[in-house]
């Protein structure tokens, strides 16, 4: 049997089973973004369960519209040439991940391993860039630099 993924989840639906609990349990009580209240007092009842498969429906609604969409990101990766901009190869849709915005406050798609990267060197400085190229490539003297000038017979 083929896998399915998750029915679609509309603003409708949510609000829909936001009523229906909110009248199963007569809880008339929200927080300040309109979701029902956390039940304290009844954790692992069955109303609480029901909270939370609730709550991660909210939240991946939420989560959906507040990201940006598949149009938006294909904008985004057209505009880069479909290239990240840390390890300058190709990145695709499904490969790509949003990088935290940088200094000039732009975002891009990058690899997952490249917003790892840009994720901790954000954390420590831009003085620690330097010093990672100094570590992992240290310079290697050429050996022809000390022959210059110097006469083949």
């Amino acid at each position: 049997m083929a896998p399915r993924g998750r029915p679609q989840l509309t603003e409708e639906i949510v609000q829909e089973r936001i009523a229906g609990y909110c009248s199963r349990y007569g809880v008339k009580d929200f927080n300040e973004a309109g979701f029902p209240a956390y039940p304290a007092g009844k954790r692992e009842t069955r109303q609480h369960r029901e909270w939370v498969v609730l709550f991660r429906a909210w939240s991946r609604l939420r989560g959906r519209t507040a990201s940006p969409g598949h149009a938006d990101r294909a904008a985004a990766l057209r505009a880069q040439k479909g290239v990240c901009p840390i390890c300058l190869k190709s990145v695709s849709l499904t490969d790509a991940t949003e990088a935290p915005p940088s200094a000039a406050g732009k975002t891009a798609l990058v690899h997952r391993p490249c917003n790892e990267a840009l994720r901790l060197v954000a954390n420590v400085g831009p003085t620690v860039i330097d010093r990672l190229k100094a570590y992992l490539w240290p310079a290697v003297p050429v050996a022809s630099e000390g022959r210059k000038g110097a006469k083949i017979d």
